[in-house]
């Protein structure tokens, strides 16, 4: 009889175990705007023309992350022409608590990069330095200079992408090849793109 009780009292013990496995692997929560890493609620893109320092700026936003209301982007129009391009990054999940997100991916520069790339009729147009460096003198992309050489005539998009814990040693990578990057996606954004 105690050898009764106590392989019953095992196979419960087993089964809440597993129970509580099973919990914590199927996790039906969603993953933070933005990705597992940072939380990023808004993305700003400043454009200042190096010739006559116009300034334009695009904005893509999701307050209520994944699943919830549709993000509002706005459409990238410029004149052609060679852009400093500055990039700013929020959590503004909680309005009394506004995050400074490109500040910590400044600081944590070594295990973060930007990508940019151009889809549709963009390809041919479009060209990018980066001018912001990690502790490793690899590049971040929160500052980069952009040349579009010539208006677009089709639809052209502009996607931008942050990776987190990526190998910025990979073939290409520090030229902004996405590639062989690896690495966790923060974000990833499709801009509607249109040069004058």
């Amino acid at each position: 009889m105690k050898n009764n009780k106590w392989l019953f009292a095992a196979a419960l013990s087993l089964s809440l175990l597993s129970f509580t496995a099973c919990n914590n692997d199927d996790d039906s929560t969603p993953p933070p705007a933005g990705g597992d890493e940072e939380v990023i609620t808004t993305l700003e893109l400043h454009f200042t023309n190096v010739v006559n320092a116009d300034e334009h700026h695009f904005e893509w936003e999701d307050l209520d992350g994944p699943g919830g209301n549709e993000p509002e982007i706005d459409n990238i129009i410029l004149p052609a022409g060679t852009y400093a391009l500055k990039i700013e990054v929020y959590n503004k999940s909680n309005p009394a608590n506004i995050i400074d997100v490109a500040e910590e991916i400044a600081t944590e520069g070594p295990d973060h990069q930007f990508f940019f790339l151009a889809l549709g009729g963009a390809l041919p147009e479009f060209s990018f330095v980066y001018s912001d460096f990690d502790s490793n003198d690899f590049p971040i992309g929160l500052e980069s200079v952009w040349t579009f050489a010539s208006p677009t005539t089709e639809a052209s998009q502009m996607r931008v992408v942050l990776r987190h814990e990526l190998n910025k040693n990979a073939l290409n990578v520090p030229l902004g090849d996405i590639t062989l990057a690896g690495g966790s996606t923060d974000i990833d954004v499709i801009f509607p793109l249109t040069v004058q």
